[in-house]
């Protein structure tokens, strides 16, 4: 793994540095949401790092954009 050499890990560190984009993560995990967990339709619905939630539904077009996993 690269983290578990000096070398290694100073090429990860320099990549992350390359690709990195600060804006994109703050649309992906939503850094900018003031309500982090709102009500609607008597659910409360997680609006803050919805990158890592599975979806909800079993539809592929009821996926928010960024999900993790889609199903077909």
């Amino acid at each position: 793994m690269y983290s578990d050499h000096p070398e290694g890990r100073a090429e990860l560190l320099a990549m992350k540095n390359d690709h990195y984009n600060t804006k994109l993560e703050e649309f992906v995990v939503n850094k900018n949401a003031i309500d982090k967990i709102v009500e609607y339709d008597g659910e409360l619905i997680q609006k803050s790092n919805p990158v890592y939630l599975d979806p909800v539904h079993q539809s592929f077009f009821d996926a928010h954009f960024y999900a993790p996993s889609k199903k077909f």
